[in-house]
């Protein structure tokens, strides 16, 4: 039997498609294909993150042990330490994620402000504690709140931010890729 995909509208065999509601709570009868629900949940989850996570074809939210089932293994890894991170940043007031990009590490750094410093335990790339990016080389904190240096950085950091949210790395090379066709 086949179907079409009320995403990409192409015509597939039923074997194309999840053989359940992707959400228990949506009220709907429409089809996706398996192919467009792990796209779908990959762009979303990069481009908000591990929240707010709906059905392709409603504003149902997906749970948890639905994303597990239904989006591409690395995806549900990416998925699950980013849930996790932001599970430990509301709980761990000195948790700080690494602010280099490419890295997805972050730890506890128990000496917080007095000791701004940290080295990423993954990347060993240095951090600012207290600004929550690269480390100002060169600099005390003091030093960078009252430079132009801290502009600088900021774009920087800024900067980064979006590399790393329009672009990934490359399977093979692991070089920064950003797909423009197909």
């Amino acid at each position: 039997q086949r179907y079409d995909c009320d995403v990409c509208l192409e015509n597939l065999d039923s074997t194309s498609f999840y053989n359940r509601k992707l959400e228990i709570r949506c009220g709907h009868l429409k089809r996706v294909c398996v192919n467009c629900v792990q796209n779908w949940i990959s762009s979303t989850l990069e481009a908000n993150g591990p929240v707010n996570i709906c059905c392709p074809l409603c504003p149902q939210e997906l749970r948890y042990d639905n994303i597990r089932s239904l989006a591409a293994i690395d995806t549900f890894t990416r998925y699950d330490i980013l849930l996790t991170k932001r599970a430990i940043e509301t709980t761990q007031p000195n948790f700080q994620p690494c602010t280099h990009a490419g890295c997805d590490s972050g730890q506890i750094h128990e000496t917080g402000h007095d000791q701004p410093i940290m080295m990423c335990i993954s990347c060993h790339k240095l951090t600012c504690f207290t600004h929550k990016q690269p480390w100002h080389t060169g600099m005390t904190c003091t030093d960078f709140d009252s430079s132009s240096a801290r502009l600088a950085a900021d774009l920087e950091v800024e900067t980064l931010k979006i590399i790393d949210s329009t672009t990934k790395k490359c399977p093979g090379c692991e070089v920064r890729i950003q797909k423009n066709d197909g």
